[in-house]
């Protein structure tokens, strides 16, 4: 510390220091302490900097060589020192050993993603930690171990890995109870194991990550529970056996207030890969859009689409209505009839109309939709005045639970053409029993030839 200089002070009684006629010398030799002193000061805190700065230095640690880093001890590197990086020049060979690290905020990094790294040929884990630690920039090769890394927290710590390259390997590695985990813009290849997360988390943040070449599971989230997981952006091949993203089923990876992303993945699975486990695109802790086709975007998201279903007019040509109602047969095997624009979360798979019972399928309960039914009345007979449709949602041979009932005029000697629409929803019961229309005359009888059905569904219960 600079000296500092001290003179008397006004308590001290200007008479006993300067004689009375020279009070103006106790006033400059005031004026010269405050300048003095103020100096010292400003040199003491500019050497507290330096002496900051110097030990910011001494946590940077380049690895040219083995020899840079700790001296092995029964094959394992201990770095176990506080808030210090490792920054690797080259591919640095650290021979058998693999590394511990039992220091927090250790961080391992390079230049260039790619150049600079660590190869070992442990045979046990490469890397392992119970504490914060961060990756950027870095490269880790380890064909022999049996993963890459294993850390283990107790939620309080955070992992961060960020353009790095994993090139060959039997596992990525676990990762358990750690609050943050963030993996962003690596490269992950030729491995047969991905990424375990396990236990209890707070955030898992996977995203803008390029996946080639592997067999097992890449992203196994089967047994973490977190508030917040989102995967996103990702480059994936998956070849035969590989699944890109497993998740546990009913949305268990959440916590109660949890929410997750699935969005914006491009998975190539035509190696005979899966793309995701574990999802159902009705679970509304999930918002799912924007990936390739074999991730079902979630049905809230995009609830609407529709389903055209025309009778091929071969078994029956036509159907006859008399005053006893009868089913609207709708078998949908003319070929104009189309499924192509259904709602995501059903396309390929279920249907809105069953042409076999001839049933309106709603998707989820609370789905509401608007249905039209077109039929062309060919002949008549008995001379009937009004024609009843009745929708019903029972599941019987006859109607026993109506939501609609409507009469609709004879107008005109046939042929002509009815259209009738219809807003509805669907409640538990519709969903069990499905829809059936039922059509009957007030005398006489009614012949039908074409006759289809256009099923719009509008919104999605499952929002």
């Amino acid at each position: 510390m600079a000296d500092k200089i001290n003179y008397p002070d006004k308590s001290q009684g200007v008479s006993s220091t300067f004689p009375a006629d020279q009070t103006w010398r106790y006033q400059d030799a005031n004026e010269v302490k405050a300048t003095v002193n103020a100096n010292a000061d400003e040199t003491d805190a500019n050497a507290s900097a330096l002496l900051t700065k110097r030990d910011l230095i001494t946590q940077l640690i380049d690895v040219e060589s083995l020899s840079n880093l700790p001296t092995p001890s029964a094959g394992v590197i201990d770095l176990n020192v506080p808030n210090r990086t490792y920054r690797f020049a080259d591919i640095i060979d650290i021979g058998t050993n693999r590394i511990e690290i039992t220091a927090s905020n250790v961080k391992l990094c390079g230049f260039f993603s790619g150049s600079n790294g660590i190869l070992s040929t442990t045979t046990g884990v490469l890397i392992t930690s119970v504490l914060s630690i961060t990756m950027e920039k870095i490269t880790l090769i380890a064909p022999l171990s049996t993963k890459i890394l294993d850390l283990t927290n107790s939620s309080t710590e955070v992992v961060s890995i960020q353009n790095c390259v994993f090139p060959s390997s039997v596992s990525l590695g676990t990762i358990t109870d750690y609050a943050t985990v963030f993996i962003s813009t690596c490269v992950f290849e030729n491995f047969t194991s991905g990424f375990v997360l396990d236990g209890t988390m707070d955030e898992i943040l996977i995203k803008e990550n390029l996946v080639r070449d592997f067999t097992g599971v890449y992203l196994d989230l089967n047994g973490a529970v977190a508030f917040a997981i989102a995967v996103s952006n990702h480059s994936v091949r998956a070849g035969s056996g590989a699944t890109f993203l497993e998740l546990a089923a009913s949305g268990a990876n959440l916590n109660s207030n949890g929410q997750g992303t699935i969005f914006g993945n491009k998975v190539d699975d035509t190696g005979g890969g899966v793309a995701i486990t574990g999802y159902d695109s009705f679970e509304n802790k999930w918002a799912v859009g924007n990936n390739t086709p074999n991730i079902l975007t979630s049905d809230r998201l995009i609830p609407n689409g529709w389903g055209f279903y025309v009778d091929g007019e071969t078994s029956p040509a036509t159907q006859t209505f008399t005053t006893t109602p009868s089913k609207l047969v709708i078998d949908g095997l003319a070929v104009v009839s189309d499924e192509a624009h259904l709602p995501n979360s059903i396309r390929g798979i279920a249907s809105l109309w069953d042409t076999t019972n001839n049933f309106v399928l709603p998707v989820t309960e609370g789905d509401s939709m608007t249905i039209r039914i077109d039929i062309q009345i060919t002949a008549d007979s008995g001379n009937p005045t009004y024609i009843e449709l009745v929708g019903d949602i029972g599941g019987a041979a006859a109607a026993t639970i109506v939501f609609i009932d409507q009469i609709h005029g004879v107008p005109k000697n046939p042929p002509f053409a009815l259209s009738v629409t219809m807003g509805v929803f669907a409640g538990a019961i519709f969903l069990a029993n499905g829809a059936q229309f039922f059509i009957n005359t007030d005398t006489g009888t009614v012949t039908v030839g074409s006759r289809a059905i256009l099923i719009t569904r509008t919104s999605s219960g499952a929002a």
